[in-house]
């Protein structure tokens, strides 16, 4: 139980990365544009 857990908070630490790098890459997008 306790390995998918580790599992989990794995995923979550990987999501989150790529939620940032999305927003960072948008905002970079949206300042180029304006």
């Amino acid at each position: 139980m306790k390995r998918l857990h580790e599992i989990r908070e794995y995923i979550d630490a990987q999501t989150d990365i790529i939620s940032i790098k999305t927003h960072v890459v948008m905002s970079e997008w949206i300042d180029n544009r304006g």
